[in-house]
């Protein structure tokens, strides 16, 4: 699982088989995550669904053993809710959501041509308002 300790206003993607937050604040994770996050006293995160393509992300996938279809980025657990009620996470809004597009180019300095590259991929649905 990926653990994030004591951050403040960061933005993260992350694809992992869990994701664990402890003394987080003002984050923003852009996420793929095979079970529930859990975060723990962290206030002012956000959330929205794995955006990022780079190449051969789909095999990274398969060979972390992550289904693609089965993303639970807005099943968040908080083991410290918030005192007066207010709750210490949020969904991103759709129209603040970012697409981080990765590509590796293999240039002339290492012996390539760039006939090898290989395009960015992610294998998650795109996003979209369904």
């Amino acid at each position: 699982g990926e653990a994030q300790r004591e951050r403040r206003a960061d933005v993260f993607w992350i694809a992992t088989q869990q994701l664990r937050t402890q003394n987080c604040r003002r984050c923003r994770f852009y996420l793929y995550s095979k079970t529930e996050p859990i975060i723990e006293a962290s206030e002012e995160l956000s959330f929205a669904p794995w955006t990022a393509s780079y190449p051969l992300c789909g095999a990274h996938f398969v060979a972390a053993g992550l289904e693609p279809a089965r993303n639970f980025w807005n099943a968040v657990f908080d083991f410290t809710p918030h005192s007066r009620g207010l709750c210490n996470w949020s969904v991103v809004p759709f129209h603040e959501c970012e697409c981080l597009v990765l590509a590796f180019e293999h240039g002339a300095e290492e012996g390539g041509d760039g006939s090898q590259d290989v395009p960015p991929d992610n294998p998650t649905a795109l996003l979209s308002h369904e």
